[in-house]
């Protein structure tokens, strides 16, 4: 399910301007032979998530004589892929963030767990050195896989369990973590305060968990794009069935099929009756796509990378802009990492590497009066900022077991 949003949010977002086309009277027609996206392709500007698209994976021979190695993926290497520029801050500014905010509440005894994978694997290693540095101590630090036997995980789980350590870390997948969780619930467990990656720390999904009351972590900053909530929502069957990934998530939502007749898994066809706005999910909650915005990010940053580049702005007077102009890949991956502006609240730019400042929210689980959980957003994290002002909480914090401070030995 998370793939298959991610995916989803990429379609709406990058392939909004195409179907945007596709409602007036001539839609866009595909020219030539379709071929895979590759950071390979000279003249390609490659905008996708945060997995295979661009990712390449390291594969081996394997010889069925030993355990494989897990893939090795290697999208952000800046040495192999050196025209590489992300929109979402790298892992390893999230660790640094991580250990500030542990530091910053005077915990120097914590637990740590991760997903025995690269994401957890690297993001662990960035956050046990930054936080060393910190002065902070590990008491154990536990990894696994959602794959894992089940005795793997039951002895993680364990570990956590008995355990002096009050605070926990979790660079988890959330996968692997709704994994561990099937262990731990229903175990007897003093209070533990977890402390979330970006990875589970604002997934909906994992509200129904009372074990998290009171977790925090960094989150993505939400804001919502202007005027995607309506152009999604008045989306209908023709629109929609102009896109392979839309058709299915149509289909599957609505449990109609709109090729007109009856299809593969039993579906009778779509009378036209169904209307997107009745929906009440994550596809109408476009404040919670922060993935869309990443994406809008990247189209407005290439597009002034561009403008730049074939436009002269003088002062008090329009740009004159030579569409004829010649642009070359190389000019514009020299441009990107020049632009400076803002878009729907954010800030853009990038540094030498390609990277954005690291900006963040601060989310806290917060348990409402009626008895529901909700995510609270209590703070930021700024790297850009003054001496003092990196790290701000400007609300009140709820803690593991509504306890007014967390005291960790």
């Amino acid at each position: 399910m998370e793939v298959m949003w991610t995916t989803l949010v990429l379609a709406l977002v990058a392939g909004a301007l195409t179907l945007a086309k596709g409602r007036s009277e001539s839609g866009c027609i595909l020219q030539g032979t379709p071929r895979p996206a590759s950071f390979s392709q000279p003249g390609d500007f490659v905008i996708g998530g945060m997995f295979n698209i661009h990712s390449y994976v390291i594969t081996t021979e394997h010889n069925y004589t030993s355990r494989p190695e897990a893939p090795q993926c290697t999208g952000s290497d800046k040495l192999e892929h050196p025209t590489f520029s992300r929109t979402i801050p790298s892992d390893y500014f999230q660790a640094a963030a991580l250990a500030r905010l542990v530091k910053n509440f005077g915990w120097t005894w914590i637990g740590a767990v991760r997903s025995d994978m690269d994401y957890g694997n690297n993001g662990m290693a960035a956050f046990l050195q930054a936080a060393r540095a910190e002065g902070i101590c590990v008491e154990y630090s536990e990894a696994f896989y959602r794959t894992n036997p089940r005795e793997k995980v039951r002895r993680v789980a364990e570990v956590i369990r008995r355990s002096t350590a009050r605070v926990i870390v979790a660079f988890v997948a959330l996968g692997d973590m709704l994994v561990l969780l099937s262990e731990l619930e229903g175990k007897a467990l003093a209070p533990l305060q977890w402390i979330g990656s970006e990875a589970w720390v604002t997934e909906r999904e994992m509200l129904r968990f009372r074990l998290f009351a009171g977790a925090i972590g960094f989150s993505i900053r939400r804001s919502v794009i202007p005027g995607l909530r309506d152009f999604l929502l008045d989306l209908g069957p023709e629109q929609i069935s102009r896109s392979p990934v839309l058709t299915k998530f149509w289909e599957s939502t609505f449990g109609c099929s709109l090729g007109g007749g009856q299809s593969a898994a039993g579906r009778k066809p779509c009378d036209g009756k169904q209307n997107l706005r009745d929906l009440q999910n994550s596809y109408t909650d476009t404040s919670q796509l922060r993935i869309s915005n990443m994406v809008y990010k990247a189209v407005y940053a290439i597009a002034h990378a561009m403008h730049s580049i074939i436009c002269t702005d003088e002062p008090n007077t329009p740009p004159h802009c030579n569409t004829s102009i010649p642009v070359e890949p190389r000019q514009v991956t020299e441009h990107l990492r020049k632009v400076n502006f803002s878009r729907n609240g954010y800030k853009v730019s990038f540094d030498a590497n390609g990277d954005p400042v690291a900006t963040y929210e601060l989310v806290n689980w917060q348990v409402t009066r009626d008895g529901h959980m909700e995510f609270v957003t209590v703070g930021h994290y700024d790297a850009s900022a003054p001496d003092g002002q990196v790290f701000i909480v400007n609300k009140n914090i709820t803690w593991a077991g509504g306890q007014p401070q967390v005291n960790s030995p």
